[in-house]
Order: C-alpha cells, then structure tokens, then sequence
C-alpha cells in the first residue's frame, strides 16, 4: 500500500502470488481488475489485509466496533454462490470492507492507507470494471 522502491516489479511477483493461498480469491481480485496479470498482482498486495477475516484473539475489540464485517474471503464466497445479484451489491461489500478499515484503524496506519488505495481504485476503475 506505502510504495517500497525495493520491492519486486508486480511482474515478476505473478508466479508467486497466483500459485499461493490468494488463488482462492483470485476470482474476487480478477473480478477487482479486470483480469491482467500485473493488476492482479498489484491488486493482490492492496487487497493482502482484506483478504481474512479479523481474528478476535488477535484484535479482541474489533466486533465491538464494527458490527458488520466484510472480507475478501466472504466475498469470493458470496460471488461463488450467486450472493451478488448486481454490480452494486459487489460494490457496497468492497465500500463497507474500506469503510470498516478506516473507521477502526489510525490515518497513520496501513491498513488505512490500504483501504483509501483500494476506494481510490474503485472510483477510477468503476465503469471499466463494471461495463453495463
């Protein structure tokens, strides 16, 4: 999400990333970029803090402050059984994950920043994204 100059080209990085844990929600990220290899992949690092659950043993006051969770793991799940009846209902899960990061988290932290990052490709990717 912070831009790291040493970090490998997203290129170089698909291998890794499809052949990983991510697979699994490589349909929601897919859905998120239309599919290239070098947005997923970009996307993939984005997205890495969305893609579980928050665990409670970890993070013991998160549900009693966000009281509707959403993560990428849901949401592949939701997309695989049908959930989504419209773009805009894909869409509001992505808004509520962003929402729920920025309302929990400090402005100084990366999960923060990577939910703007995320908000801000949602708004200047929508319409490509989500032809009608």
């Amino acid at each position: 999400c912070g831009g790291n100059a040493n970090a490998p080209r997203p290129e170089r990085q698909c291998a890794g990333v499809l052949s990983t844990r991510a697979t699994r929600r490589s349909r929601c990220v897919a859905v998120l970029t239309g599919g290239s290899c070098a947005r997923v992949c970009v996307a993939a690092r984005v997205l890495q803090p969305f893609h579980e659950a928050v665990d409670e043993n970890e993070v013991p006051d998160y549900y009693q402050v966000i009281k509707d969770p959403i993560d990428l793991t849901t949401m592949e799940s939701r997309l695989g059984n049908g959930y989504y009846k419209s773009k805009d209902m894909f869409i509001a899960d992505l808004k509520r994950m962003c929402a729920n990061a920025k309302k929990y988290n400090a402005q100084d932290t990366i999960y923060y920043r990577c939910a703007v990052n995320v908000e801000q490709f949602i708004a200047a990717k929508l319409d490509s994204l989500f032809p009608e």
